[in-house]
């Protein structure tokens, strides 16, 4: 929830904009993405600092046009925009009473303690993991998508947002103790042997695709 609230940075025609925290959902800020394998359209808007990621990546220098964000159903946007606005996504307590409470606080313990925000035994959450680059490869135009689709494992009970997240950090680990990283602290993504570290996940069923092809000039998700 607190990631709701917090500013991004877009680069556009190789300057970096800020987004200021409480404009993140903004109609204008937002853009639509149609994904069939995700049942239709998403909405998604900006959320953390692309310009960092650039700099990480050493393309921030040539990179033309990026963003970091955050894809969610429709109508999403519309909701949080007034949660957040209305201050009940800040951490600066308020008085209720005779006690000081922060808003944040009060919504994820509300959020979390009611069975009706819980997946039942069937329900399955499904995380999205997109990439998508467009520039020149030779002197042409190109395009190149990369992409995870997961959904929550119903044998072992496991969400989609904790695979994806535990299973990668666990590979880091095991691919640090058996040699196979030998850099240690902060690792660059393109520092991890790829192929390998993929290959990991698929072992885990966690499973990705790659397109590419001539590019047609359009900035269009």
């Amino acid at each position: 929830m607190r990631s709701y609230l917090r500013p991004a940075v877009v680069i556009k025609d190789g300057l970096d904009v800020e987004v200021r925290a409480d404009e993140m959902f903004s109609p204008d800020n937002t853009h639509i993405l149609d994904l069939p394998e995700m049942g239709g359209l998403l909405e998604c808007f900006p959320n953390g600092d692309s310009s960092r990621f650039a700099e990480a990546f050493g393309i921030r220098r040539t990179v033309k046009s990026m963003g970091r964000y955050i894809c969610r159903w429709p109508g999403h946007r519309a909701f949080w925009e007034v949660m957040a606005k209305c201050g009940f996504l800040s951490d600066d307590p308020v008085r209720v009473g005779n006690c000081e409470v922060s808003p944040a606080a009060f919504c994820a313990a509300l959020f979390g303690s009611q069975k009706q925000f819980f997946y039942g035994e069937g329900e399955r959450d499904i995380a999205l993991v997109r990439t998508d680059a467009r520039g020149l490869k030779n002197g042409k135009p190109w395009r190149v998508v990369c992409q995870v689709v997961d959904r929550r494992d119903l044998e072992t009970g496991l969400t989609s947002m904790q695979r994806t997240v535990g299973f990668p950090v666990s590979i880091g680990a095991r691919m640090i103790l058996d040699g196979r990283l030998e850099k240690k602290g902060i690792v660059s993504p393109d520092e991890v042997p790829f192929d390998e570290f993929m290959g990991e996940l698929g072992r885990r069923g966690i499973t990705w695709s790659r397109r590419e092809g001539p590019w047609d000039g359009r900035m269009e998700p």
